[in-house]
């Protein structure tokens, strides 16, 4: 490693420090938002089926025009790269179990809370297309699916409010997008 590279790198303790610092900040950010803002009303009805209250007041304080969220592995294996310096948008990611034991009219499953851990995800307008990407799939896929596979993520990409589309039809064609790539894979 180059002396310019290592020169470049924030220690370890430091960036643990303003992650820290980051996180603080979008949790006082989420409590002061303001139910009644018309414009959050609008984010709810495109997003409330995603997440719970909690995190979709992180999502708006740190991506209000949010479309598509995903990690950043997920991004590379759909044929997109995060670009370089994009910050991640941190939510928070119940870990959860069931116990039969522990089951309640309240709590008919029976679920557990066992604590929250951060994850980052990057929306698709931090996202560019990775060259000449083709949908991985095995030596017995049908190749008609796999090409309507990568034509309904080039339909899907060219709708994004980015480039002038609705977010509702583009989080729509995504998800035919998403859909078919599951059929290709045998995920159904």
């Amino acid at each position: 490693m180059s002396a310019a590279t290592t020169a470049r790198r924030k220690p370890a303790a430091r960036r643990q420090e303003e992650t820290a610092a980051r996180k603080a900040e979008i949790e006082l950010a989420a409590e002061a938002i303001n139910d009644d803002a018309p414009d959050f009303a609008a984010f709810l009805a495109r997003w409330g089926d995603r997440y719970n209250d909690n995190n979709l007041r992180r999502l708006w304080v740190q991506a209000p025009r949010a479309t598509c969220l995903h990690k950043y592995g997920t991004w590379q294996g759909m044929g997109r790269q995060v670009r370089k310096g994009e910050r991640a948008i941190l939510l928070m990611q119940p870990r959860t179990s069931t116990d039969p034991d522990r089951a309640t009219p309240d709590n008919p499953e029976g679920r557990v809370f066992h604590g929250a851990s951060w994850m980052a995800l990057f929306d698709y307008a931090q996202t560019d297309p990775i060259g000449d990407f083709t949908e991985p799939a095995g030596p017995d896929a049908d190749p008609d699916l796999a090409a309507e596979v990568k034509r309904l993520r080039m339909e899907a990409a060219s709708m994004h409010p980015d480039r002038g589309g609705e977010p509702a039809a583009f989080m729509a064609a995504w998800a035919r997008y998403e859909a078919a790539r599951d059929r290709l894979n045998g995920k159904r």
